[in-house]
């Protein structure tokens, strides 16, 4: 790529045209060029239309977020153009279909206008194939190729693989559509000199391309799970899709439910009989499923909820994203019990995190949150250390037989030191036990003594202390000793460790302390680390700054600033600059 090392290819149109599918083109052909790439959607809460775009960005180094701006727009339709213009940079391009959009742009860069416009009969290139339309967003993919002097040979095989088996006629189309659109724009136009181009040799990179969603139900696969409940919810029903596409394969029961209701409770059921069980929805599904998330706690049964988080209240954002959900995951359901609260910050850590929670629940008889959103469950990006022997399977006490127990009489719930019991599961020979959702004794029967009931609190709390041990610090990244650090927790990881690079060379240097364990907080391991940072800001995707009230709460740290965002958009590496600059200089 010459001096270039990077490109942000947007793909705009209506839904329908095969923008989504476009994107996944573009990325699959970098990624075969040995290139590192980064997916971004943006797509609006309609059954049909609306605008849709896809960002690509392409690096020859390891790229994790998007960018405010962007080299080339590919233009299916007239509105592409006006929502996406202003974000052009200098010496970009407008690949636009000249069959059905008029514009009244030069063609050439001026002085108020700093990017070209390319006119592609797209349109016209497909209904001279069968007289159809079908193949217009392949023919925009042709044009780009010519644009970054791609030899189309890598995105013609990525088609016979996916339409191969379908028809060779399908094949044979796209081609030919990619070919002619190719050939168009060399004879048209002169190869714009601010658009780099690109080697077909280039060494292939060892790495898998996935979203939050896909790692997470990987993750659950490696850990075993057996079950899985869900009723569809955006930003979350990604996760259900990818467990239900690999339940065959997997042995995995997965049942869409009626509502969310039914699936956290058929969850918390297959979960007690003894499978590794998931749910999964977004805030509005999870406000339906707090009361059976409570029954987990009390009857102390293993449950892993994902709570892919969007825009609320109420309906809210159904297709942004946000971080505001985590004080309501916290305190979700009414009374007091323990769980667990962890946000993955990419797919990596959502392929771990996942498997790790399944075992905090089997090993702590708990409730535990995997906190997603829709940047993290619907961005695809590299991950590169895969590693499927990371995590090992731990159930906990799992008591098996009678005489395993070594008493005559079962108490599930039994007073311990470390809050956990020994466990059974139904159908034990030897091992019966009452259990329900009322305050109970060490049998489970029912039992309202106010000494009983500070006992079995006191044993359940425990746990929330005894498991400290067992989760994972907050990570430093960069320079221990930088003027500024950034907080984040969940998805903004990646656009806080992109300012570390960004702000090199400057007046103040900067590191990020990136949380994904968020609940419970661990006071004696968090005070030494926070205690040493300089100046600390608390990025959030949220309006109330939520986590940092939560550092205050729980630890007594309060942060020098808060950078919040809250408009359905995620953050950009460039604003967290901006910010820093206008701060601390």
């Amino acid at each position: 790529m010459a001096k270039h090392t990077e490109l942000v290819i947007t793909v705009g149109g209506k839904a329908g045209q095969g923008v989504l599918s476009s994107g996944a083109f573009i990325q699959q052909i970098m990624s075969e060029l040995g290139l590192y790439t980064f997916t971004w959607t943006e797509y609006p809460s309609l059954i049909k239309g609306g605008h849709n775009a896809v960002m690509v960005r392409v690096s020859t180094d390891s790229v994790m977020t998007p960018k405010e701006t962007t080299n080339i727009v590919i233009a299916l339709d007239q509105v592409s153009i006006e929502m996406h213009w202003h974000e052009m940079e200098e010496g970009g391009v407008i690949l636009y279909d000249s069959s059905t959009i008029k514009t009244e742009y030069s063609h050439t860069p001026t002085k108020e206008q700093p990017f070209s416009m390319i006119g592609v009969p797209l349109t016209e290139i497909s209904r001279g194939i069968d007289k159809s339309s079908f193949y217009t967003n392949t023919a925009a993919l042709g044009a780009m190729h010519a644009l970054l002097d791609i030899p189309t040979t890598v995105f013609e095989t990525l088609l016979d693989k996916k339409y191969g088996r379908k028809s060779q006629t399908i094949v044979e189309n796209n081609v030919t559509a990619v070919r002619k659109a190719f050939e168009y724009v060399q004879n048209e136009y002169d190869r714009p000199q601010t658009i780099p181009s690109f080697s077909l040799n280039r060494e292939s990179l060892d790495q898998v391309i996935m979203n939050g969603s896909q790692a997470i139900a990987y993750g659950a696969v490696k850990a075993g799970v057996t079950f899985t409940a869900a009723y569809p919810m955006t930003p979350a029903t990604p996760v259900f899709d990818n467990l239900v596409k690999l339940a065959p394969e997997y042995d995995i029961a997965a049942k869409q439910a009626e509502d969310e209701i039914s699936a956290v409770c058929m969850t918390v059921g297959a979960s007690y009989a003894g499978s590794r069980a998931m749910t999964m929805t977004s805030g509005g599904g999870f406000s339906l499923m707090v009361e059976a998330l409570g029954f987990a706690g009390i009857t102390e049964t293993p449950l892993v909820v994902v709570e892919a988080m969007r825009g609320g209240p109420s309906t809210g954002l159904p297709t942004k994203t946000e971080q505001s959900d985590l004080r309501f995951i916290v305190h979700a359901s009414q009374g007091e019990f323990p769980r667990v609260v962890l946000a993955p910050g990419d797919v990596e850590e959502a392929y771990y995190e996942a498997q790790r929670a399944f075992n905090l629940a089997d090993k702590y008889q708990l409730p535990v949150m995997i906190v997603s959103d829709k940047y993290l469950a619907t961005s695809q990006m590299s991950f590169t250390d895969f590693d499927l022997d990371r995590i090992k399977v731990d159930r906990g006490v799992l008591v098996r037989s009678a005489s395993e127990l070594g008493e005559e009489v079962y108490h599930r719930y039994q007073l311990t030191k470390d809050g956990v019991s020994p466990r059974a599961l139904p159908g034990t020979p030897g091992l019966t036990y009452k259990s329900g959702s009322d305050e109970h004794n060490e049998l489970g029967e029912i039992c309202e003594d106010p000494d009983n009931r500070v006992a079995q609190m006191n044993k359940r709390m425990q746990k929330e202390i005894t498991l400290l041990a067992d989760l994972p610090k907050p990570q430093l990244y960069g320079s221990k000793n930088a003027d500024v650090t950034l907080i984040s927790w969940g998805s903004t990881k990646h656009a806080c460790l992109e300012v570390i690079d960004l702000m090199k060379g400057q007046d103040i240097s900067v590191n990020v302390l990136h949380f994904v364990y968020v609940y419970p907080l661990d006071e004696k391991q968090l005070i030494p680390i926070l205690s040493r940072l300089k100046k600390a800001v608390i990025v959030e995707n949220n309006y109330e700054a939520q986590f940092a009230g939560m550092l205050k709460e729980y630890v007594g740290f309060v942060a020098d600033d808060h950078l919040l965002k809250y408009n359905g958009l995620p953050f950009y590496p460039a604003e967290i600059v901006t910010y820093l600059k206008k701060k601390f200089f």
